[in-house]
């Protein structure tokens, strides 16, 4: 009844189905999504992301845009992360998996996304090693993109070219162990 109500004071509430995000103030949002979108019905994305405020932020934006899309987050339950990662896998209509770098690390086959994004520069080489193989497991059948967005000119790029200095001298900027 309450709808009802609402729908007769302000008809144009009905249509907000229609309504389509067309782009945000985040540069790196814009152009995350708008990669998504190229691959959408062609290939499975990754994106991982290393805070749980921006992993809900892309899924609202991917939600708006209407681009589904699942989340592997600390905040599920086990049973939920399984689900999804099972989903991912085996639905036509599942294209985007949104997940917490340091849970998705280890021991996940994602063979099904051929795109892997990191929102931000990962600073344990081993981590974006590892969460880069959930989708380049044996049995993958396409090559896999990998992709890491960096703002120029921010303390980002500066910790991205600090660790790669540090791995082309043989340096770890943390002591790293690949299970």
């Amino acid at each position: 009844m309450r709808q009802q109500q609402i729908a007769q004071v302000q008809p144009h509430l009905g249509k907000l189905h229609d309504i389509r995000a067309l782009g945000s103030t985040s540069s790196k949002l814009n152009y995350l999504v708008k990669r998504v979108l190229e691959h959408v019905g062609k290939e499975k994305c990754i994106i991982f992301t290393q805070f749980g405020n921006e992993m809900y932020y892309l899924y609202e934006y991917f939600t708006l845009a209407r681009i589904r899309c699942l989340l592997y987050h600390t905040r599920g339950m086990a049973s939920a992360r399984s689900q999804n990662i099972t989903t991912f896998n085996t639905s036509d209509n599942a294209w985007v998996i949104i997940m917490d770098t340091r849970l998705a690390a280890y021991g996940i086959d994602l063979s099904s996304a051929s795109r892997v994004f990191f929102v931000a520069p990962v600073w344990q080489n081993a981590m974006m090693r590892q969460a880069i193989k959930r989708a380049h497991r044996i049995g993958q059948t396409r090559p896999v993109y990998v992709e890491t967005l960096v703002m120029k000119g921010t303390l980002e790029e500066a910790i991205l070219h600090r660790r790669k200095e540090m791995v082309n001298t043989g340096k770890s900027p943390v002591a790293e162990t690949v299970a």
